[in-house]
């Protein structure tokens, strides 16, 4: 598989954990864009090839707002929707979205209230309570968020 096609599937998952993180309304977005991002993981042939074969609309998945924004990175290497977004979420809370234990909705959870944004600071929080002191971050979460982090 292409390397535009792993951009492309990254990217379009990076969309999908901000509009989870957005939460509300945006969570029909957030499942076109994860289902977007799978369905370019897995496809065989490089995306460009079906730009030039006039046929990514017809990939399962892909629809005319998604594609719209795959020919814009082919053509300018961005997708200005997705810097747009990018700004919205401190950057390493979008890179703990990866971390098993840490998903968007308690990532904004634990921004909001208590304003951690790093890596470090997730660490510390978790260690001295403030985060358990929280609505729904029983002991068990937090020690999974931990364990989580550490590895």
């Amino acid at each position: 598989m292409a390397d535009i096609n792993l951009s492309l599937a990254r990217i379009f998952q990076d969309m999908s954990s901000i509009y989870q993180y957005m939460g509300g309304e945006e969570r029909f977005r957030a499942l076109a864009y994860l289902k977007a991002s799978r369905v370019i993981s897995g496809l065989q042939a490089d995306i460009t090839s079906y730009i030039q074969n006039n046929t990514l609309e017809e990939i399962d998945g892909i629809g005319e707002s998604i594609a719209e924004k795959i020919r814009e990175f082919v053509k300018t290497g961005k997708i200005r929707k997705y810097e747009e977004l990018k700004k919205q979420v401190p950057h390493e809370l979008m890179e703990m979205m990866q971390i098993s234990g840490f998903g968007p909705q308690s990532l904004k959870t634990i921004y909001e209230k208590t304003g951690v944004a790093s890596r470090e600071e997730m660490v510390n929080a978790l260690t001295d309570g403030r985060i358990s002191n929280l609505k729904g971050f029983g002991k068990k979460k937090v020690d999974n968020m931990l364990r989580g982090l550490k590895l």
